[in-house]
C-alpha cells in the first residue's frame, strides 16, 4: 500500500513539474501579428533568430529607409571582448550597405537592442554619425572609440533617448 502511495506521489509531481515547464514556456513567447512587410528594403539574415528581419524591416519602415540593404550577422566573441560593457548587438556602415551584428536574444530583447541599432542607421544616413574606420565622427566633432567610453558617446545618448519611441511602434505594428 505504501509502495502505491508513493508512485502515485511521484507520477503526481511529474505531472505537475512537466505542466509547470510547459505552462512557463508558453506564457513567455511573444507571436507576432501577421503583416506586410516592405519589398523595398533587403535584408540577408546570417544569423539566428530567423525573426531579427522582421524587427528590422517594421523599424527601418518607421523611419522610411526603402532602398537599403542590411546584413545580419552573428555576433562575435571577439567583438564582445573589445567592448568595454555589455555588447548585445553593433551596427557597421559602408557601401551604402548596413551590416548588424547581433548575439541571439529572445523576441522583446531583440525589438529593443534592434531599435536602437535603427537609431544609429539613421544618425549615419544622416551623416550626423560617421565611422571612418579609427575615429567616428559625431555632429562634425571627431572622437577616438578607445578613449571615449560608451556610456558618453553622444551618439549613443541619443540611440538610447530615442529607441523607445520606436520600440514602442514596432511592438504596437507587431504585438499589440
Amino acid at each position: 500500500m505504501k509502495d502505491t502511495s508513493l508512485a502515485i506521489v511521484g507520477i503526481v509531481i511529474v505531472v505537475l513539474l512537466t505542466l509547470l515547464i510547459f505552462l512557463t514556456g508558453e506564457k513567455d513567447e511573444i507571436v507576432f501579428k501577421k503583416i506586410e512587410l516592405s519589398e523595398d528594403i533587403s535584408i540577408n539574415n546570417l544569423s539566428s533568430p530567423s525573426y531579427y528581419d522582421t524587427i528590422l524591416k517594421v523599424g527601418m519602415s518607421q523611419f522610411q529607409m526603402e532602398g537599403m540593404m542590411v546584413n545580419i550577422l552573428p555576433l562575435s566573441e571577439n567583438a564582445k571582448s573589445q567592448f568595454d560593457g555589455d555588447l548585445s548587438a553593433h551596427l557597421r556602415y559602408f557601401d551604402e550597405r548596413f551590416y548588424l551584428f547581433i548575439d541571439s536574444m529572445e523576441k522583446s530583447q531583440a525589438i529593443t537592442v534592434i531599435s536602437h541599432e535603427i537609431i544609429h542607421m539613421d544618425q549615419y544616413l544622416k551623416e550626423d554619425l560617421v565611422f571612418d574606420g579609427e575615429n567616428v565622427f559625431w555632429l562634425g566633432r571627431s572622437y577616438n572609440l578607445s578613449s571615449t567610453t560608451y556610456d558618453v558617446r553622444p551618439w549613443e545618448r541619443e540611440a538610447f533617448t530615442r529607441e523607445s519611441d520606436l520600440d514602442q511602434k514596432i511592438r504596437k505594428l507587431l504585438i499589440d
